[in-house]
């Protein structure tokens, strides 16, 4: 991982662990909301290449109404790089991670392996909704609604092919 100082400003503005973490927040609290259940740990690590990347996020279902496993396949081509782009990604997704742990606005449940999302003490900016960060943060939250109606973490990465 690179230090700060030596980041693109891109890179650091678009992949910074306070950006990642809201991104990583929205999708565990709304599958935790939607399923009564908190998110497992491994799904986390998909949440920032799914969003993220603009082809994903922007052909990301409407709604929940199109399951995650149909949509795939109609988009089998979004999968082309995915494994790459999640290993990728990895260290960013610890610092959107870390970052959240020390907000406490995640909570990791070690016993099984899930992250827990808690209401944010701290304000969030408001972005227009012209934005790409409000963008983001919307297609975040229904990211959430799609992996919980779309089975278990292993069920998910087998979709976009993937191993945990």
């Amino acid at each position: 991982m690179t230090e700060w100082a030596y980041r693109p400003v891109e890179i650091a503005n678009l992949l910074n662990p306070a950006f990642c973490s809201v991104i990583i927040f929205e999708t565990a609290k709304t599958y935790q909301k939607e399923l009564d259940s908190a998110i497992p740990y491994s799904l986390t690590f998909l949440i920032l290449p799914i969003v993220l990347h603009e082809s994903t996020r922007e052909r990301l279902p409407k709604s929940v109404a199109t399951k995650m496993h149909s949509w795939i396949q109609k988009n089998s081509d979004l999968k082309i790089g995915f494994s790459e782009r999640v290993k990728q990604m990895v260290p960013y997704t610890k610092e959107g991670l870390i970052f959240s742990f020390n907000m406490r606005v995640l909570q990791v449940n070690e016993q099984r392996h899930t992250i827990v999302a808690f209401q944010p003490a701290i304000k969030r900016p408001k972005w227009g909704s012209d934005t790409e960060a409000h963008r983001c943060v919307t297609k975040a939250a229904l990211l959430g609604k799609l992996f919980a109606k779309a089975g278990d973490a292993s069920t998910i990465f087998a979709m976009w092919g993937v191993q945990p």
